[in-house]
């Protein structure tokens, strides 16, 4: 492969083998192993908690921002399967000032907590990172007793 200069095309420059990307659009997986530098935008999805326990609570079906509506000191939202370097923020925007409970995947502990029915217990009206550091372990971000 020859260094390509001076090139443009659409939304594509490439300058002294430095490819530059106007706009990206990724409909499946990204993986960018130098980091990713600029503006970064996570989807974010309004979820109405549900449920009792890990098997009813409403399911949090994709990694990002979740603002979650509906807590009653019961119900809960249940977090996506835990893999490595995934990321959840949750905003527990509850206006009846009760605790959302957030459950782990089938088989994922939060904070080393319970598999499966460990649950965080979020206060209304505030938010927490969660990042999965393996295949089954999300923490959370301030860390927060489970």
């Amino acid at each position: 492969m020859g260094l390509y200069t001076g090139i443009a095309q659409d939304n594509v420059t490439i300058n002294s083998g430095t490819a530059t990307l106007n706009t990206l659009t990724v409909s499946g997986a990204l993986t960018a192993t130098g980091g990713v530098t600029g503006n970064v935008t996570f989807p974010v999805a309004a979820v109405a908690a549900a449920g009792t326990n890990d098997t009813n609570a409403t399911a949090i079906s994709d990694y990002g921002v979740v603002h979650a509506t509906g807590a009653d000191g019961t119900k809960g939202v249940k977090l996506p399967t835990a893999a490595a370097g995934k990321v959840v923020i949750i905003k527990n925007s509850d206006a009846a000032n009760a605790i959302l409970k957030v459950y782990p995947g089938t088989g994922d502990k939060i904070n080393s907590g319970t598999a499966t029915t460990g649950s965080l217990n979020m206060a209304a009206k505030t938010a927490t990172v969660l990042v999965a550091i393996d295949a089954t372990d999300w923490f959370s971000i301030p860390l927060l007793p489970s």
